[in-house]
């Protein structure tokens, strides 16, 4: 692990937040929708320790590091409540990134993205990477919320980025998906969110006969929605 800094916080809405940080290697360059391991280390912490795994919500041309989570107040582990509370200047750890939830080389294929909650924060930094870096794919990104006093900014797509939030959990089932992979004519679908929909999801896709290589995941444990 590198040492780093923090700069700030940033209230998205809700209990979510982004942790602003220094880039810890110079001229760092990391893959969007990429994950570090952050250490905070402080006092007493409980049974989970002082490190967690985060997926990097920004694009390395912004020469800093975020990471966007939710923050339950007194109901977080100590962990959290660490993170919420660092002050700028604050010295942090942090893992190289790492991790192959990213976009495939070939640009002719078709992408539906599918986000669950806070499985949005890796689409924030695919979104914004492909914007800025002119990145033209046909893609398609479907993000299910609780509510949609839920939903926040997140970075401009290319016009060729279909969007679009649902809010139906009776809807949001494999079937569905399956229908939206066919009618989009996707080539790859990533999925994105709480580790027990990503499963069921994942797990559903393929009883429906879905290839497995066509499936890309990245869940996010610990939570529920």
């Amino acid at each position: 692990m590198t040492s780093s800094h923090f700069i700030s916080k940033k209230h998205l809405g809700s209990n979510l937040y982004t942790f602003t940080f220094e880039i810890p290697w110079y001229d760092m360059q990391f893959q969007a929708g990429e994950f570090i391991e952050l250490k905070i280390e402080h006092p007493n912490p409980d049974e989970r320790g002082d490190k967690r795994w985060f997926t990097v919500s920004n694009v390395w041309t912004d020469v800093r590091l975020e990471i966007t989570t939710r923050y339950f107040g007194d109901k977080s582990s100590t962990f959290k409540k660490a993170l919420f509370n660092l002050k700028k200047g604050d010295l942090v750890h942090f893992s190289e990134p790492m991790g192959d939830f990213v976009l495939p080389k070939d640009k002719k294929l078709r992408l539906l993205f599918v986000a669950g909650g806070i499985g949005i924060t890796p689409y924030m930094a695919i979104l914004k990477y492909m914007e800025v870096n002119n990145d033209i794919r046909s893609a398609k990104l479907i993000w299910k919320l609780n509510s949609l006093e839920d939903r926040f900014e997140i970075p401009k797509a290319p016009k060729e980025v279909e969007q679009l939030v649902i809010t139906d959990n009776d809807l949001f089932k494999p079937e569905y998906l399956l229908e939206q992979f066919k009618r989009f004519k996707a080539d790859r679908i990533y999925i994105s969110g709480p580790e027990p929909m990503v499963k069921i999801l994942n797990d559903g896709l393929l009883k429906l006969g879905l290839p497995k290589r066509v499936i890309n995941t990245d869940y996010f444990p610990g939570y529920i929605n």
